[in-house]
């Protein structure tokens, strides 16, 4: 489920919903009929209607193609360019604005990566594995606040929570007393998930 939570997610945020009006011939862009079902479980969200249905017994859908005519009218390819010697193992977490694209790679390159989203350019990155009181050891979780233009990452191990401005500049570090896994801020508040972990 996760799987196709995410492929959705990436088409829904990134590469759906576009105005296409001024790009016909562009072979970056084409009408969206079906989409096949390659995930292991399945959750449908009716738009109209708001309803959420789980499939139990996903097996039979597996193959199968929906229909996502009446949500995408096209999709966006945005082609990544990376600074030199850099790449994306994966996505674990993506959040955008008008202007750019953080994605977290948690596990393969254990970094945050920082694109604009109309050229694909990487502007900069942040690497976990720092040692030092200015940066991350390790990248938890973050969140992106696109009002003020921040960046804020989450490191258990240091039990910290950096904050960082859009251009790659360390504003802060704020130490924190309890756990958590997850993290976002709206306006001037937090929340914060903590799962299981005991404070």
């Amino acid at each position: 489920m996760k799987t196709f939570k995410l492929q959705l997610l990436i088409i829904f945020l990134i590469f759906g919903c576009q105005d296409n009006s001024d790009k016909e011939g562009d072979a970056r862009f084409w009408d969206v009929d079906t989409a096949s079902i390659i995930s292991d479980s399945l959750s449908i969200i009716d738009i109209s209607t708001g309803n959420y249905q789980i499939f139990s017994k996903p097996e039979s859908y597996i193959g199968s193609e929906i229909s996502l005519g009446r949500i995408i009218s096209h999709v966006r390819f945005l082609e990544l360019s990376f600074i030199e010697g850099r790449f994306l193992g994966g996505i674990d977490k993506m959040q955008y604005d008008d202007d750019v694209v953080v994605v977290l790679d948690k596990f393969q390159t254990k970094s945050l990566n920082v694109f604009d989203l109309k050229t694909g350019k990487q502007l900069f990155y942040i690497e976990s594995g720092d040692t030092s009181p200015f940066g991350p050891y390790s990248i938890d979780d973050f969140d992106y606040d696109s009002y003020s233009r921040n960046i804020f990452i989450y490191d258990e191990n240091k039990s910290s929570i950096f904050k960082y401005h859009l251009d790659g500049s360390l504003i802060e570090n704020t130490k924190i007393n309890f756990a958590f896994r997850n993290l976002a801020k709206i306006g001037h508040s937090w929340i914060f998930y903590t799962l299981s972990h005991r404070n």
